[in-house]
């Protein structure tokens, strides 16, 4: 077999890497830099432009680990219920924050451009697993780092806009290493360690030597920290790659699958243990109930892909002309079997597509380069590369512009009140751990900078997320005094939380409820404890 494991790099690519890799971190840094740049005394930017109800929910979970904790507790939700050992790169990240005393956000976005280098890095690698032609390379990374789908002429139509009804690169990470990148940080990294796996488990292929086992064991495992149902898409993706060389070989790879294994097996145990909780705790299995991510229609799919699939698949076609590595298939196998798990019969359909585009990258570099080459104008052969890749960067141009703008109208949630961060810190002082009721919206964002527990603040991380929000318009209502005792003394509620927000839910007055005592005030927001109810 090729050696896939020992690509060669020469020191040139490195530094055309490096600038590249500076380059699309630049990009991705623009809007937050704006937003720092925007905070003044009485407003400060969030840290999040797209998904901030999911990036406050990472922050939390930072706070947790940052206060001492190693097992992940939902602080979205007031009942009580046994941690488990998931999110533990933001654990991590929460415990460097406390050891060298840094602001969570701060630490949160320098990993973020950290796994993004690591991503390009780890892509730039895999791509020459397969290819010795440095233009090939290139142009691969470039498709990969930076290029997305038609998503920019679906806002141009004026089609709509909702989750799960537009092209996939306008809301999907795992489909976009650029939407990825400009998102969370613990997406780079999965994308980085998918292809640590394939680079890893072919080395251990080739080696068979303790090294290389322990290198493709250890990536596999890392993964599925991260995600876990990324190493079945792996192993079944390996699994018909080595049918495949079977086949052509004449022979049963029995040594190859059994090395196949070796990878897998030391994940099992975390795999099964993730399995257990999700079954038997109730707080993490109503949890799973709320997350669905069903995959949308198919022409989302092909839309939010665009251009790429047909280079792949030009790319595929030529491959014999650019690609020496006999592993070659197990690329072929990857992009043709993961749209059949896209619409498996499990709610994690959508989750499958992580690595996608670096599987379709490669053959589309080779598709693209072949088109070019045909043309033997070499101002013609500029002017159609220029034409491509200006229409395949528009969707991410669309989304930097789109996030500046957010960004400047200052409003909620990408902004928020100094005064609100105050009370924050406050209760962070006086009551960690304990239950805050409080708005969804401020529900939301109370955890990222408090270690507290809220009535309701996250769609799926909140237990019967729906219902409680409906019950928060209720305790708000001020006719309704019978169901916030109730409510207060179920969920172990120990504070209101009393701001804008809570104002414009209902007419109730806290000051009012003889159960209630004003404990903070800083003009903005008031805080209550609840005394013994009678």
């Amino acid at each position: 077999m090729f050696a896939t494991s020992h690509p060669r790099i020469r020191s040139e690519e490195w530094n055309w890497l490096l600038v590249c890799s500076i380059v699309i971190i630049f990009l991705i840094s623009l809007p937050y830099l704006y937003g720092s740049m925007l905070s003044t005394s009485t407003h400060q930017f969030g840290g999040f432009v797209i998904g901030v109800e999911d990036g406050n929910s990472y922050l939390a979970k930072m706070r947790e680990g940052q206060v001492g904790y190693w097992l992940f507790y939902l602080a979205y939700t007031p009942e009580a219920h046994q941690g488990a050992l998931f999110f533990l790169f933001y654990i991590l990240l929460g415990k460097l924050a406390n050891l060298f005393n840094l602001e969570p956000l701060l630490l949160l976005q320098w990993s973020r451009l950290l796994t993004v280098g690591f991503g390009l890095v780890s892509f730039y690698i895999f791509v020459a697993c397969f290819t010795a032609n440095i233009f090939i390379r290139r142009l691969a990374l470039l498709l990969f780092g930076v290029t997305a789908g038609f998503g920019w002429l679906w806002l141009l139509l004026g089609f709509s806009i909702e989750l799960g009804q537009m092209p996939v690169d306008l809301w999907v990470p795992d489909t976009s290493f650029f939407l990825s990148a400009f998102t969370f940080p613990h997406l780079s990294l999965a994308q980085g360690l998918i292809l640590w796996v394939v680079i890893t488990t072919f080395h251990f292929f080739e080696t068979n030597s303790l090294r290389s086992w322990l290198a493709a064991a250890g990536a596999g495992f890392l993964v599925s920290l991260v995600h876990p149902y990324t190493l079945a898409i792996l192993g079944a993706v390996f699994g018909a790659h080595l049918l495949w060389q079977s086949y052509h070989q004449k022979k049963i790879l029995w040594q190859a699958g059994g090395r196949l294994a070796l990878v897998i097996l030391p994940s099992l145990p975390y795999l099964s243990y993730v399995f257990i909780v999700f079954e038997t705790n109730f707080a993490f299995n109503n949890w799973r109930e709320q997350n669905l991510t069903w995959s949308p229609h198919p022409i989302h799919y092909i839309l939010g892909f665009g251009l790429i699939l047909p280079l792949a698949g030009l790319g595929l076609w030529q491959h014999r002309l650019f690609f020496t590595s006999q592993n070659f298939s197990f690329l072929t196998f990857w992009i043709f079997l993961v749209p059949l798990f896209l619409y498996a019969p499990t709610p994690l359909q959508r989750r499958f597509v992580d690595g996608y585009q670096a599987a379709l990258a490669v053959p589309a570099a080779a598709g693209l380069a072949w088109l070019v080459w045909k043309l033997k104008l070499k101002r013609l052969q500029f002017f159609t590369l220029t034409g491509v890749f200006f229409l395949m960067v528009l969707t991410n141009l669309f989304l930097l512009v789109g996030a500046i703008f957010t960004i400047q109208r200052q409003e909620p949630p990408v902004f928020y009140p100094i005064s609100q961060q105050a009370a924050f810190h406050w209760l962070a002082e006086k009551a960690p751990g304990q239950v805050v009721m409080a708005a969804y919206e401020t529900g939301n964002i109370l955890p990222a900078y408090a270690p507290m527990r809220v009535f309701a603040g996250h769609g799926s991380e909140t237990v019967r997320s729906a219902e409680k929000r409906a019950l928060l318009a209720e305790f708000f209502a001020p006719e309704n005094d019978h169901l916030r005792r109730r409510l207060i003394k179920d969920y172990a509620i120990i504070y209101l939380f009393y701001g804008p927000r809570e104002r414009e839910l209902g007419a109730f007055s806290p000051t009012e409820a003889d159960y209630l005592r004003q404990v903070y005030d800083n003009g903005t927001v008031q805080i209550f404890e609840v005394v013994e109810l009678n």
